[in-house]
């Protein structure tokens, strides 16, 4: 993925389990059903049922580093 694509926030849905990851923009459809990665196990079946924020695929991944290294410096 190039750094400059897009990704959405996305909150997902199989059963009573709810999911939220940042997914490519053109995947990004509501009620459209994916597969998503969890715990290195690729299940399907996830509906969307709500799109939020958008940011480059390079912002995404600075976000991330940052929340990391916040539960690692405040211990949670």
């Amino acid at each position: 993925m190039k750094d400059n694509e897009n990704k959405r926030q996305c909150m997902f849905r199989k059963g009573l389990t709810r999911h939220t990851a940042w997914i490519p923009d053109k995947f990004a459809v509501l009620g459209k059903f994916v597969k998503i990665k969890k715990d290195n196990v690729w299940e399907d079946g996830w509906e969307i049922i709500a799109i939020y924020a958008k940011m480059t695929a390079k912002e995404c991944g600075l976000s991330s580093q940052e929340y990391k290294h916040h539960r690692k410096q405040t211990d949670i």
